[in-house]
């Protein structure tokens, strides 16, 4: 995805809070199933650069944010929960789970959502 329209869309989405640049990021988490075998998943979230504020204030401007990124998560991983209070994206089990939360939220219609996904690419 074009960091130059990932970060557009963000920007409109919380207009108060000014960031430089965003882009989907993706880290590995690790654990041990049920077989005692080590696996690794990767997560995908969005970073942004610029401040510090911006999550706290999407979170504060779109408060369905949690119910969508549960709704997304559980189906992968079932029952969890998230902190209202992390200064942080949530992360998914993949971009297009990111971005189908990301679009949902700021924009029910699903307008957004369809952008966001056409524009998706290679990631990392």
């Amino acid at each position: 995805m074009a960091a130059d329209f990932l970060t557009s869309i963000l920007r409109r989405a919380v207009p108060t809070v000014p960031i430089a640049s965003a882009k989907i990021s993706q880290y590995r988490i690790s654990y041990v199933g049920w077989d005692n075998q080590i696996r690794h998943l990767p997560e995908y979230y969005i970073s942004c650069k610029g401040s510090v504020d911006f999550w706290r204030e999407f979170k504060r401007r779109y408060p369905q944010w949690k119910r969508n990124a549960l709704n997304i998560i559980s189906a992968t991983y079932g029952p969890l929960w998230l902190r209202d209070d992390e200064p942080t994206c949530p992360s998914f089990p993949s971009v297009e789970d990111l971005l189908r939360w990301l679009g949902d939220t700021i924009d029910p219609s699903g307008v957004t959502t369809n952008l966001l996904l056409l524009t998706s690419g290679p990631v990392c």
